[in-house]
């Protein structure tokens, strides 16, 4: 392999005299305590360390204990202070990518250079620098032809391929992930010393980059490409220059020539056999497989299709098994191009779903649940996981997926069990028997338990988070799909539920319960009664201590009418010591108005009714398509009830003694109004009638525009709820409302993706 080489030998910029260290010791004290009376007293602080290490940059960046003191400093620097250092650092970059120590002050400039380069892109940086000092996007650019000979050889570099990844989304303007800028061994250690970040060292948004460095990445990428390509297979194993050529896929221009290369497609001399081969070993390999997931996730329609007939097709259950295609086999159903592509690879794992979600693998089911949402076909995906699951009783579908095992703790009983802790090599994508070699893979994702075992011990058994991320994926589909999972958790005493308010994993899918907007009230409700009547040991006020049930208290608050949140209220301040005594129990009770709630009651109420009157009336102009919206950014809207058959027995005492219906007396009411006009126009001179008499007329007026208007708002809500139920009388018949030519139309792709 011949490419320029860069001089061998080490360049030493010199040794930190004992006084510069020691003034670095003292001011690293300072940066730490990030106490700063004013942003001037900051900028003169600044202004007096950079004038005292002046010239000293380069031997300050190469020594083991002034190199970290350097890096806080560059977070809490200015845009003209970030440019005078990278200025200072001109022609020395090569040696300084390499070394242990510089590589990671260069690694931060360039992180904190990509917020300067956007702002000189939007013409916002500050116009206070000297007039001779160089832009960034001048540094960067110098820095770029400096670097461009030997971007191959610091691509190997265990130190120098992290800044070149760095440097290639700062040219792209792609989010800097934590994974691109820092090896997990040195977030670990920055999270131990660097704890006093003022500039976050990670921007994980897309960032506008400046028109003049375009021919700059143009000339990197070509450069890299030129020098990576024709031993590109050899480095797709190598994990110093694989995550090098991930990034190179994502910017390239011409991706799906980089993609024949890495899976030799181009090559003229390789047989099918050797190419087959190859791509087996690159889908097998840890190192490999992450390169293959990236690939899948940029190529085009027709490289997919040509990928996915030669290396996927009827081979799909065998992979799922291995330790590490597994993930690409994930990739690959993430990345489907088409509906009737998702239903082909349905067709080819449905009959495995069995094993996949008992023995290790439920993930890749998990990614089929979000292909059902992206596709709006959900039963397709549901009949072979419910067959799969293969349950006798309503009631053991819940608990079923929360274990995914079907010996479940307290299967066989209605009692409520304790969530058992895990097992030693229990938890991860493996169980315990296989925990050995499950630490030499990918523990990118954490599955189910592999055995299911009825003989085996329910104490022994623990919550999969993989089981309960189906159960999250499930609760987000319409409530005509949902409804067996709903049915399970209706099926159950809720004090059955209390133990698990407060399990680490099990807490959440229980908030996405509560939180779900396609999950009507009356459900919720039933666990609401269940914590306030004391069904069991736990309460309110334990929950709210907490810190996993602390969230569940916000979810049940956020879904409460205003009799529910006073008794919610009470049962809280009966503990008030236990709840304001927890850091979490405050957050509670300040979400929940408490300490007014103390001291002015009938406040608190008229502020509480302000509220679920503004929810009400923003629910009835939302839609089906805005409520999932809302839910996907984290938001809950208030839960309508369609069917008043439906209304907890609790509840519906209430709510039917609300409802008194009387008669129509419009006749009368005429009447009574007339006279109280009568009676309150007596005594009053004539023009004061008249004025009177045009007051009530505008009211009169005033009133039957807010009949119209209420008019219209029923009528919409009425023309939505039989929208609502002819989808979902669509949805329950499945296909039968599809046409002929849209099944012919499906048949006709499938077919085309399958040959």
């Amino acid at each position: 392999m011949e490419e320029d080489q860069p001089p061998t030998a080490e360049v030493l910029f010199g040794v930190v005299d004992q006084e510069t260290r020691q003034y670095f010791k003292s001011i690293e004290g300072r940066i730490d305590m990030n106490e700063w009376e004013s942003e001037e007293d900051l900028q003169i602080f600044l202004s007096n360390v950079y004038e005292e290490v002046q010239d000293k940059e380069l031997v300050l960046a190469t020594d083991a204990e002034t190199s970290v003191v350097v890096e806080k400093l560059l977070r809490i620097s200015s845009d003209v202070h970030l440019r005078i250092f990278m200025d200072k650092m001109s022609g020395n970059f090569v040696h300084l990518f390499k070394h242990f120590c510089a590589s990671h002050v260069c690694q931060t400039l360039l992180v904190l250079a990509a917020d300067v380069l956007e702002r000189e892109a939007k013409g916002t940086a500050p116009d206070n620098a000297p007039d001779d000092l160089p832009t960034m996007t001048e540094l960067v650019t110098t820095m770029c032809e400096q670097l461009r000979t030997f971007l191959a050889v610091l691509s190997r570099d265990r130190h120098a391929t992290f800044i070149i990844r760095v440097l290639l989304s700062v040219l792209s303007g792609t989010p800097l992930t934590t994974a691109a800028v820092r090896s997990k061994k040195s977030k670990a250690w920055n999270q131990r010393h660097n704890a006093a970040e003022v500039v976050p060292a990670v921007n994980s948004k897309p960032r506008t980059v400046p028109a003049a460095l375009a021919p700059v990445r143009t000339a990197v990428l070509d450069e890299l490409t030129a020098a990576l390509a024709p031993h590109a297979r050899t480095f797709a194993f190598d994990p110093v220059v694989n995550p090098v050529l991930q990034l190179l896929l994502g910017a390239v221009a011409d991706k799906d020539a980089l993609v024949k290369t890495l899976l030799m497609q181009d090559s003229a001399t390789a047989s099918e056999e050797q190419q087959d081969e190859y791509v087996k070993n690159l889908m097998e390999t840890p190192v490999g497989s992450r390169l293959f997931e990236k690939i899948l996730a940029i190529c085009s329609a027709t490289a997919f299709h040509h990928i996915y007939t030669r290396h996927f097709r009827g081979k799909l259950a065998a992979q799922c098994r291995h330790p590490a295609a597994n993930f690409v086999v994930q990739a690959l159903i993430a990345n489907v191009k088409s509906e009737s592509q998702m239903e082909l690879l349905l067709d080819e794992l449905a009959p495995a779903f069995d094993q996949l979600l008992f023995r290790g693998r439920p993930l890749i089911i998990v990614q089929f649940l979000e292909l059902a949402h992206k596709y709006k076909n959900y039963r397709t995906v549901l009949k072979p996981l419910y067959v799969a699951i293969g349950i006798k009783r309503p009631r053991d579908l819940l608990p079923t997926l929360l274990y995914l095992n079907r010996n479940y703790p307290g299967c066989n009983d209605t009692d409520a069990p304790a969530p058992a802790p895990p097992a030693d090599g229990a938890a991860g994508d493996e169980s315990a028997p296989n925990a050995a070699p499950a630490k030499r893979q990918r523990q990118r994702h954490r599955g189910g338990p592999r055995h299911d075992d009825s003989s085996a011990d329910p104490r022994a058994v623990t919550v999969s988070p993989a089981g309960n991320q189906i159960i999250t994926t499930i609760l987000r589909m319409p409530a005509a799909h949902n409804k067996e999972l709903v049915d399970s958790f209706l099926a159950r005493d809720m004090a059955w539920y209390h133990p698990y308010l407060v399990d680490p994993v099990v807490s959440f899918t229980l908030q996405a319960f509560l939180t779900a907007p396609t999950v009507n009230v009356p459900p919720k409700r039933k666990l609401l009664f269940s914590l306030l009547n004391h069904t069991s040991d736990m309460d309110l006020a334990t929950l709210a201590a907490d810190k996993f049930g602390s969230h569940i208290v916000d979810a049940l608050w956020a879904m409460a009418d205003l009799d529910a949140k006073d008794r919610i209220a009470v049962d809280l301040l009966v503990h008030e010591k236990k709840v304001t005594g927890s850091r979490h129990g405050t957050f509670v009770w300040r979400n929940c108005g408490l300490e007014q709630y103390k001291k002015k009651r009938d406040e608190w109420m008229q502020r509480q009714q302000g509220i679920d009157k503004k929810k009400a009336l923003f629910q009835d102009f939302l839609d089906d398509e805005t409520t999932e919206a809302l839910a996907t950014l984290g938001m809950t809207p208030p839960t309508k009830v369609d069917d008043e058959d439906e209304v907890d027995e609790e509840v519906e005492d209430v709510l039917v003694s609300k409802k008194k219906k009387r008669a129509p007396l419009a006749h009368v009411e005429d009447e009574i109004d007339q006279v109280f006009k009568a009676k309150a126009t007596k005594g009053l001179m004539h023009d004061e009638q008249v004025e009177y008499v045009q007051e009530e007329t505008v009211m009169a007026a005033q009133d039957k525009n807010m009949a119209e208007v209420l008019d219209a708002i029923k009528a919409t809500k009425k023309r939505k709820k039989s929208k609502k139920a002819a989808a979902e009388k669509e949805a329950d018949s499945d296909d039968e409302g599809e046409s002929s030519a849209k099944r012919r139309k499906k048949k006709r792709a499938k077919r085309q993706f399958a040959s």
